[in-house]
This record gives C-alpha cells, sequence and structure tokens, in this order.
C-alpha cells in the first residue's frame, strides 16, 4: 500500500511539473492558431491532438532504433491536430474560412506545396520556410460526405519546428504512408 501510494505521489508531482513548464509555442514561426483564424471554438472540436515538444522527444528517445523516425521528430516542436464535424448546412462557409485560412498564411510567408478541390475533398498543405529551413506545416482538409445526412469533416494539422521534407519523404517509404511522398515529389518539382 506504501508503495502505491508513494507511486501516486511521484505521479502527481511529475504532471504538476510538466503542466507548471507548458510552453507557449504561439510565438514559433511555424505556429497556426487556428481558432481565431477559423472562428472556431473549443466546444466545436470533436477530435485534438496535442504533442508537445516534451512527448515528441521521448517519443523520438523510444524511436531510437529507427534512426530516420528519430530523426524526424528530433527538430519538431509541435504537433496540433483539431477536427470538426460540419454540417451540410455550413459547408459553404468552411469552403471560404478555408480560404480565406490560405489567404492569410500567403500573405504571411506561407508557401502552398499541395492543393486538391474535388466533389468530395477539398485540401492543402502549406509550409512556413526561413532560408532553406521549413519551420512549420499546414494541412488543412475537408472530406465531404457524399450522404447529406452525414456530417463531413475538417481536419486542420500545424506541425511546427524544423522540418526536413527529403526526411519525411524517404520516411513515408519505411512507415508506408503514401501521402508524404507527394510532400517529397512536390519538393523535388520545384529545384
Amino acid at each position: 500500500m506504501k508503495k502505491l501510494i508513494v507511486f501516486a505521489a511521484v505521479i502527481l508531482i511529475l504532471t504538476a511539473n510538466i503542466n507548471a513548464q507548458k510552453k507557449d509555442y504561439s510565438r514559433e514561426k511555424g505556429y497556426v492558431d487556428f481558432s481565431s483564424l477559423m472562428g472556431f471554438n473549443e466546444e466545436d472540436m470533436n477530435t485534438e491532438v496535442y504533442l508537445d515538444e516534451g512527448l515528441l522527444k521521448m517519443a523520438s528517445n523510444v524511436a531510437d532504433d529507427n534512426a530516420e523516425v528519430s530523426d524526424v521528430l528530433g527538430g519538431i516542436k509541435l504537433v496540433k491536430v483539431n477536427g470538426y464535424n460540419i454540417s451540410g448546412n455550413d459547408l459553404a462557409g468552411v469552403k471560404k474560412k478555408m480560404s480565406a485560412l490560405e489567404d492569410k498564411l500567403t500573405g504571411s510567408g506561407w508557401e502552398r506545396i499541395v492543393m486538391t478541390r474535388q466533389k468530395k475533398d477539398w485540401a492543402y498543405v502549406m509550409i512556413k520556410k526561413s532560408g532553406n529551413r521549413v519551420e512549420g506545416l499546414v494541412v488543412c482538409a475537408l472530406d465531404i460526405s457524399s450522404d447529406p445526412a452525414e456530417e463531413n469533416e475538417l481536419v486542420l494539422v500545424n506541425i511546427v519546428g524544423e522540418l526536413d521534407m527529403e526526411k519525411i519523404g524517404k520516411l513515408s517509404g519505411s512507415l508506408d504512408i503514401p501521402e508524404l511522398d507527394k510532400l517529397k515529389s512536390k519538393r523535388e518539382e520545384k529545384k
């Protein structure tokens, strides 16, 4: 019983320490505040993933046996994913907000590297560069349901930190993620 109490106390202290040290990533060049740009509230969100630098470093250490994964994770400071269900009535408004977000990011020095606008999918990928370095990546994707009774899904992703697009492209092969190959091929086309 004493061991359980000591263990619980250690966990509480560590958790409090981690929360007290929560870093403000909003000052990073690759950070995007979706809530202020898209006009959504936290209450509207149905999915949230928030992996900060500490968690990413732990994942990088765990992935030490795979040098490519560890290397890619090593430069990332934050991975943030927000998901929203969108009713058919709100679809036109969301498309306008997506276009406005893209315009605002472009005006702030972001560069679009992938874009698709099809009947069932609206999406784009943008990067924030500083010289030859990529310091941020944004994915904005709207999955449009073919059934009007079903809700559509909007997913917003922001990856903050130093990203090596070639390493991410190589990593896609080892992790069998074909979408990452698009990032590599788009980069090669621009050379």
